[in-house]
């Protein structure tokens, strides 16, 4: 009798694939059937790192925000430069590695699963602020500070809806025209 080889996944790897899994094909593929038979792995696999399907999603989510929040605002941190640099370094980042796709998936599921809508909401908090930062260092203030911060951020929301079926370099060149456009006063 020979032994069929399983993958063993870390609890990491569980979670960075099914944010692939989520952006790929939405909320309705984050059943533990349908991960587990994608991931090629066994439901004992599933349940070795998470307790239930509802540990399972509140995970993803804290495991976005994470990913797609602190670890990326980090990142853009370590750049000891002017703020424009920095939303400039965030901005090639984030079209780069195609980080708005991510974001309505995570939205979608949000929506279906409410129990992590704040988990959610806190993750793009911390961009608001990340970016409220950048511009109050740029000078502006009061209603000028947030409308460039909400301009900002809902460029990328439809850069990632609507634009992203653009080539990089073309979405990459447009929001670097908008970030010279949005820190001119």
């Amino acid at each position: 009798m020979t032994k069929q080889k399983t993958n063993r996944l870390s609890r990491e790897q569980w979670l960075s694939r099914s944010l692939e899994i989520l952006s790929n094909g939405g909320p309705g593929e984050l059943r533990i059937d349908n991960i587990t038979a994608k991931m090629k792995v066994t439901k004992g696999s599933f349940y070795w790192h998470f307790e239930n399907r509802s540990d399972y999603i509140q995970s993803l989510a804290i495991y976005w925000d994470k990913w797609s929040n602190d670890s990326v605002i980090d990142r853009i941190n370590e750049i000891e430069t002017d703020p424009k640099s920095k939303m400039q370094g965030l901005i090639e980042y984030v079209i780069g590695e195609n980080l708005g796709d991510y974001d309505d998936a995570v939205q979608m599921l949000a929506h279906k699963e409410p129990q992590i809508a704040p988990i959610i909401a806190r993750g793009f908090m911390k961009r608001l602020a990340f970016l409220k930062a950048q511009f109050k260092q740029l000078g502006f203030k009061g209603d000028n500070l947030e409308t460039h911060t909400r301009l900002f951020v809902g460029y990328f929301i439809l850069d990632a809806v609507m634009i992203g079926r653009e080539s990089k370099k073309k979405r990459l060149d447009q929001a670097l025209k908008m970030l010279d456009f949005i820190t001119s006063k």
